[in-house]
Protein backbone atom coordinates (compact mmCIF):
# COMPACT_ATOMS: atom_id res chain seq x y z
CA UNK A 1 0.00 0.00 0.00
CA UNK A 2 1.38 3.39 -0.94
CA UNK A 3 1.92 6.08 1.70
CA UNK A 4 -0.80 8.76 2.00
CA UNK A 5 0.03 12.05 0.32
CA UNK A 6 1.62 14.61 2.61
CA UNK A 7 0.27 18.11 3.03
CA UNK A 8 2.02 21.15 1.62
CA UNK A 9 4.43 22.59 4.13
CA UNK A 10 7.03 25.35 4.30
CA UNK A 11 10.64 25.46 5.40
CA UNK A 12 12.54 28.63 6.17
CA UNK A 13 16.17 29.21 7.07
CA UNK A 14 18.11 32.27 8.15
CA UNK A 15 21.75 33.06 8.74
CA UNK A 16 23.83 33.82 11.82
CA UNK A 17 22.27 34.40 15.21
CA UNK A 18 24.22 35.87 18.13
CA UNK A 19 22.12 37.70 20.71
CA UNK A 20 23.64 39.66 23.58
CA UNK A 21 20.86 42.02 24.69
CA UNK A 22 19.04 41.21 27.94
CA UNK A 23 15.66 41.42 26.20
CA UNK A 24 16.43 38.62 23.75
CA UNK A 25 12.93 38.38 22.21
CA UNK A 26 13.08 42.02 21.11
CA UNK A 27 15.64 41.34 18.37
CA UNK A 28 13.28 38.77 16.83
CA UNK A 29 10.06 40.75 17.19
CA UNK A 30 9.86 41.92 13.56
CA UNK A 31 10.51 38.49 12.01
CA UNK A 32 8.61 36.12 14.27
CA UNK A 33 5.53 36.05 12.04
CA UNK A 34 7.71 34.75 9.20
CA UNK A 35 9.28 32.00 11.28
CA UNK A 36 6.18 31.06 13.25
CA UNK A 37 4.15 30.52 10.09
CA UNK A 38 6.72 28.02 8.77
CA UNK A 39 6.55 24.32 9.58
CA UNK A 40 10.34 24.16 9.80
CA UNK A 41 12.55 27.11 10.79
CA UNK A 42 16.34 26.71 10.95
CA UNK A 43 19.17 29.08 11.94
CA UNK A 44 22.90 29.04 12.59
CA UNK A 45 23.55 29.53 16.32
CA UNK A 46 26.79 31.52 16.21
CA UNK A 47 27.38 31.45 19.97
CA UNK A 48 27.61 29.31 23.08
CA UNK A 49 24.96 29.43 25.79
CA UNK A 50 27.00 28.95 28.93
CA UNK A 51 28.39 30.55 32.04
CA UNK A 52 31.16 28.00 32.38
CA UNK A 53 34.40 27.15 30.61
CA UNK A 54 37.56 29.04 29.74
CA UNK A 55 37.65 31.25 26.66
CA UNK A 56 39.66 29.67 23.87
CA UNK A 57 40.63 32.24 21.26
CA UNK A 58 39.91 35.93 20.97
CA UNK A 59 36.16 36.02 20.29
CA UNK A 60 33.81 35.58 23.24
CA UNK A 61 30.49 34.68 21.58
CA UNK A 62 28.90 33.78 24.90
CA UNK A 63 25.15 34.12 25.48
CA UNK A 64 22.58 33.49 28.17
CA UNK A 65 19.99 30.68 28.39
CA UNK A 66 17.01 32.98 27.60
CA UNK A 67 18.32 33.22 24.04
CA UNK A 68 17.15 29.65 23.40
CA UNK A 69 13.71 30.40 24.83
CA UNK A 70 13.46 33.49 22.61
CA UNK A 71 14.34 31.43 19.53
CA UNK A 72 11.70 28.85 20.38
CA UNK A 73 9.06 31.50 20.99
CA UNK A 74 9.91 33.03 17.62
CA UNK A 75 9.23 29.71 15.90
CA UNK A 76 12.69 28.25 15.40
CA UNK A 77 12.70 24.50 15.83
CA UNK A 78 16.28 23.56 14.84
CA UNK A 79 19.74 25.16 14.93
CA UNK A 80 23.12 24.38 13.42
CA UNK A 81 25.94 24.10 15.95
CA UNK A 82 28.90 23.36 13.67
CA UNK A 83 30.72 26.68 13.44
CA UNK A 84 33.95 28.28 14.58
CA UNK A 85 32.50 29.65 17.84
CA UNK A 86 30.67 26.67 19.33
CA UNK A 87 33.80 25.45 21.13
CA UNK A 88 35.01 28.87 22.38
CA UNK A 89 34.34 27.73 25.95
CA UNK A 90 35.44 24.16 25.49
CA UNK A 91 33.53 20.99 26.21
CA UNK A 92 31.67 22.60 29.12
CA UNK A 93 30.37 25.36 26.89
CA UNK A 94 29.21 22.87 24.26
CA UNK A 95 27.51 20.65 26.84
CA UNK A 96 25.66 23.62 28.35
CA UNK A 97 24.60 24.88 24.92
CA UNK A 98 23.17 21.51 23.94
CA UNK A 99 21.35 21.13 27.26
CA UNK A 100 19.85 24.63 27.07
CA UNK A 101 18.77 24.26 23.44
CA UNK A 102 17.18 20.88 24.13
CA UNK A 103 15.43 22.21 27.24
CA UNK A 104 13.88 24.92 25.09
CA UNK A 105 12.53 22.28 22.71
CA UNK A 106 14.86 23.08 19.80
CA UNK A 107 16.56 20.33 17.81
CA UNK A 108 20.22 20.69 16.89
CA UNK A 109 22.84 19.24 14.57
CA UNK A 110 26.59 19.56 14.22
CA UNK A 111 27.79 19.18 17.81
CA UNK A 112 27.80 16.45 20.41
CA UNK A 113 29.51 14.42 23.11
CA UNK A 114 31.38 12.41 20.46
CA UNK A 115 31.75 12.15 16.70
CA UNK A 116 28.66 9.98 16.33
CA UNK A 117 26.50 12.53 18.14
CA UNK A 118 28.03 15.48 16.25
CA UNK A 119 27.33 13.83 12.89
CA UNK A 120 23.79 12.80 13.81
CA UNK A 121 21.04 14.61 11.89
CA UNK A 122 18.25 16.52 13.56
CA UNK A 123 15.06 15.01 12.17
CA UNK A 124 11.72 16.74 12.45
CA UNK A 125 8.35 15.68 11.09
CA UNK A 126 5.43 17.89 10.19
CA UNK A 127 2.22 16.90 8.41
CA UNK A 128 3.63 13.63 7.12
CA UNK A 129 6.97 15.00 5.84
CA UNK A 130 10.28 14.31 7.55
CA UNK A 131 13.15 16.80 7.21
CA UNK A 132 16.73 16.07 8.28
CA UNK A 133 19.24 18.79 9.15
CA UNK A 134 22.97 18.05 9.04
CA UNK A 135 25.60 20.61 10.05
CA UNK A 136 29.37 20.81 9.40
CA UNK A 137 32.14 23.37 9.63
CA UNK A 138 35.31 23.77 7.59
CA UNK A 139 36.42 26.79 9.64
CA UNK A 140 37.19 25.96 13.26
CA UNK A 141 39.86 26.38 15.93
CA UNK A 142 42.29 23.56 16.80
CA UNK A 143 40.82 20.64 18.75
CA UNK A 144 37.22 21.69 18.01
CA UNK A 145 36.40 18.57 15.99
CA UNK A 146 34.51 15.81 17.77
CA UNK A 147 36.28 12.46 18.01
CA UNK A 148 35.25 8.98 19.02
CA UNK A 149 36.14 9.79 22.64
CA UNK A 150 35.70 13.57 22.93
CA UNK A 151 32.99 16.14 22.35
CA UNK A 152 33.11 18.74 19.63
CA UNK A 153 31.62 19.70 16.29
CA UNK A 154 31.24 17.90 12.96
CA UNK A 155 33.93 19.07 10.54
CA UNK A 156 35.20 18.66 7.02
CA UNK A 157 38.84 19.70 7.21
CA UNK A 158 40.38 21.55 4.29
CA UNK A 159 44.08 21.48 3.42
CA UNK A 160 45.43 24.76 2.03
CA UNK A 161 48.52 25.04 -0.19
CA UNK A 162 49.94 27.69 -2.50
CA UNK A 163 51.04 27.18 -6.11
CA UNK A 164 53.22 29.68 -7.99
CA UNK A 165 51.40 31.97 -10.38
CA UNK A 166 51.59 30.62 -13.99
CA UNK A 167 53.55 33.72 -15.03
CA UNK A 168 55.79 33.94 -11.98
CA UNK A 169 58.96 33.82 -14.13
CA UNK A 170 57.67 36.56 -16.44
CA UNK A 171 56.28 38.65 -13.61
CA UNK A 172 58.24 38.00 -10.42
CA UNK A 173 56.19 38.68 -7.34
CA UNK A 174 52.91 37.59 -8.89
CA UNK A 175 50.46 36.39 -6.21
CA UNK A 176 50.33 32.67 -5.58
CA UNK A 177 47.30 30.56 -6.47
CA UNK A 178 45.52 29.21 -3.39
CA UNK A 179 44.72 25.49 -3.58
CA UNK A 180 42.13 24.08 -1.16
CA UNK A 181 41.47 20.34 -0.89
CA UNK A 182 38.83 18.85 1.44
CA UNK A 183 40.12 15.99 3.59
CA UNK A 184 39.16 12.77 1.80
CA UNK A 185 38.33 10.87 4.97
CA UNK A 186 36.07 13.66 6.20
CA UNK A 187 34.43 13.90 2.79
CA UNK A 188 33.65 10.19 2.81
CA UNK A 189 32.06 10.48 6.27
CA UNK A 190 30.18 13.58 5.07
CA UNK A 191 28.74 11.65 2.12
CA UNK A 192 27.79 8.68 4.27
CA UNK A 193 25.99 10.94 6.75
CA UNK A 194 23.92 12.43 3.94
CA UNK A 195 23.08 8.99 2.56
CA UNK A 196 22.07 7.78 6.03
CA UNK A 197 19.90 10.88 6.54
CA UNK A 198 18.36 10.32 3.12
CA UNK A 199 17.19 6.89 4.32
CA UNK A 200 15.48 8.46 7.35
CA UNK A 201 13.91 11.58 5.89
CA UNK A 202 12.14 12.93 2.82
CA UNK A 203 14.15 16.18 2.67
CA UNK A 204 17.83 16.53 3.62
CA UNK A 205 19.19 20.00 4.40
CA UNK A 206 22.96 20.40 4.80
CA UNK A 207 24.29 23.46 6.65
CA UNK A 208 27.93 24.30 5.91
CA UNK A 209 30.08 26.81 7.77
CA UNK A 210 32.69 27.68 5.18
CA UNK A 211 34.35 30.33 3.05
CA UNK A 212 35.89 33.66 4.06
CA UNK A 213 34.78 36.22 6.62
CA UNK A 214 35.99 39.70 7.40
CA UNK A 215 34.46 41.49 4.43
CA UNK A 216 36.15 39.48 1.66
CA UNK A 217 32.83 38.69 -0.08
CA UNK A 218 34.46 35.97 -2.13
CA UNK A 219 34.46 32.21 -2.47
CA UNK A 220 37.10 29.55 -1.82
CA UNK A 221 37.36 26.76 -4.42
CA UNK A 222 36.69 23.92 -1.97
CA UNK A 223 33.19 25.32 -1.42
CA UNK A 224 32.17 24.48 -4.97
CA UNK A 225 33.46 20.92 -4.60
CA UNK A 226 31.73 20.38 -1.27
CA UNK A 227 28.45 21.98 -2.31
CA UNK A 228 28.25 19.83 -5.41
CA UNK A 229 29.33 16.73 -3.52
CA UNK A 230 26.58 17.30 -0.96
CA UNK A 231 23.95 17.34 -3.70
CA UNK A 232 25.53 14.35 -5.44
CA UNK A 233 25.33 12.47 -2.12
CA UNK A 234 21.62 13.18 -1.68
CA UNK A 235 21.18 16.66 -0.20
CA UNK A 236 18.10 18.57 -1.32
CA UNK A 237 19.30 21.95 -0.11
CA UNK A 238 22.67 23.39 0.95
CA UNK A 239 22.75 26.44 3.23
CA UNK A 240 26.03 28.24 3.90
CA UNK A 241 27.25 30.57 6.64
CA UNK A 242 30.41 32.30 7.95
CA UNK A 243 31.08 35.25 5.59
CA UNK A 244 28.58 37.40 7.58
CA UNK A 245 27.02 38.73 4.39
CA UNK A 246 24.78 37.25 1.73
CA UNK A 247 26.53 35.72 -1.26
CA UNK A 248 25.45 33.94 -4.43
CA UNK A 249 23.02 31.12 -5.01
CA UNK A 250 23.79 28.25 -7.38
CA UNK A 251 21.35 25.87 -9.03
CA UNK A 252 23.11 22.51 -9.31
CA UNK A 253 21.25 19.49 -10.68
CA UNK A 254 17.96 21.12 -9.76
CA UNK A 255 19.02 21.80 -6.14
CA UNK A 256 19.80 25.18 -4.59
CA UNK A 257 23.12 25.96 -2.93
CA UNK A 258 23.05 29.15 -0.84
CA UNK A 259 26.73 30.00 -0.36
CA UNK A 260 26.02 32.42 2.49
CA UNK A 261 22.84 33.65 4.11
CA UNK A 262 24.63 36.44 5.96
CA UNK A 263 23.94 37.88 9.38
CA UNK A 264 20.42 37.70 10.72
CA UNK A 265 20.13 38.53 14.43
CA UNK A 266 23.80 39.19 15.03
CA UNK A 267 25.13 41.31 17.89
CA UNK A 268 28.90 41.02 18.01
CA UNK A 269 31.45 42.26 20.53
CA UNK A 270 33.20 43.72 17.48
CA UNK A 271 30.39 44.81 15.19
CA UNK A 272 30.41 43.54 11.64
CA UNK A 273 29.15 46.45 9.51
CA UNK A 274 26.57 44.48 7.54
CA UNK A 275 22.93 45.52 7.77
CA UNK A 276 21.49 43.43 4.95
CA UNK A 277 21.02 39.70 4.42
CA UNK A 278 18.52 37.19 3.11
CA UNK A 279 16.06 34.63 4.43
CA UNK A 280 15.32 31.41 2.57
CA UNK A 281 11.90 29.89 2.02
CA UNK A 282 10.99 26.53 0.48
CA UNK A 283 7.58 25.18 -0.38
CA UNK A 284 7.38 21.42 -0.02
CA UNK A 285 4.73 19.17 -1.55
CA UNK A 286 4.58 15.42 -2.11
CA UNK A 287 7.65 15.21 0.15
CA UNK A 288 9.79 17.19 -2.31
CA UNK A 289 11.01 20.78 -2.49
CA UNK A 290 8.90 22.37 -5.20
CA UNK A 291 9.86 26.02 -4.91
CA UNK A 292 12.87 27.87 -3.45
CA UNK A 293 12.98 31.61 -2.87
CA UNK A 294 14.74 34.25 -0.84
CA UNK A 295 13.47 37.37 0.90
CA UNK A 296 15.51 40.52 1.61
CA UNK A 297 16.34 41.25 5.24
CA UNK A 298 17.30 44.69 6.54
CA UNK A 299 18.62 45.57 10.00
CA UNK A 300 17.97 48.82 11.81
CA UNK A 301 20.53 50.80 13.83
CA UNK A 302 20.11 48.35 16.72
CA UNK A 303 20.67 45.37 14.38
CA UNK A 304 17.06 44.21 14.67
CA UNK A 305 16.21 42.33 11.46
CA UNK A 306 13.08 42.85 9.40
CA UNK A 307 11.98 41.01 6.27
CA UNK A 308 11.00 43.47 3.57
CA UNK A 309 9.47 43.25 0.10
CA UNK A 310 11.62 43.20 -3.00
CA UNK A 311 11.02 46.89 -3.70
CA UNK A 312 12.34 48.03 -0.33
CA UNK A 313 15.01 45.36 -0.49
CA UNK A 314 16.02 46.12 -4.09
CA UNK A 315 19.66 46.61 -3.16
CA UNK A 316 19.77 43.16 -1.56
CA UNK A 317 18.12 41.60 -4.61
CA UNK A 318 20.61 43.28 -6.93
CA UNK A 319 23.57 42.20 -4.80
CA UNK A 320 22.54 38.54 -4.63
CA UNK A 321 21.71 38.51 -8.34
CA UNK A 322 25.14 39.91 -9.17
CA UNK A 323 26.85 37.46 -6.82
CA UNK A 324 24.98 34.59 -8.49
CA UNK A 325 25.91 35.54 -12.05
CA UNK A 326 29.06 33.42 -11.96
CA UNK A 327 26.84 30.35 -11.56
CA UNK A 328 24.43 31.29 -14.33
CA UNK A 329 21.54 31.30 -11.85
CA UNK A 330 18.36 33.06 -12.92
CA UNK A 331 15.61 34.46 -10.72
CA UNK A 332 12.01 35.55 -10.93
CA UNK A 333 11.47 38.68 -8.88
CA UNK A 334 8.01 38.82 -7.31
CA UNK A 335 6.64 41.54 -5.01
CA UNK A 336 7.28 39.63 -1.77
CA UNK A 337 10.16 37.32 -2.67
CA UNK A 338 12.68 36.27 -5.30
CA UNK A 339 12.17 32.79 -6.74
CA UNK A 340 15.30 30.79 -7.57
CA UNK A 341 14.85 29.15 -10.97
CA UNK A 342 16.35 25.76 -10.14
Amino acid sequence: MSEPASQEISLVAVGDIHIQRDDAPSILAKIEKFTREADFAFANLEMTLTGRGTLQGSATHRGKPPVAVALKQAGFNAVSLANNHTMRFGTEGLADTIEIVERAGIAHAGGGANIAEAHKPAILERKGTRVALLSYSSVFPPNAAATRDSSGIAVVKVVTSYAPHPRVFEVPGSPATVVTIPDRGDVQAFAQDIKDARAQADIVVVALHWGMSGGYADYVPYQFEMGHFAVDSGADLVVGAHPHEALGIESYKGKAIFYSMGNFAMELEIQVPVHESIALRCQIGDRQIQRVSFLPVLMDSELTPEIVDTKNGARVVEWVTRQSARFGTTFTVEPEEVVVNV
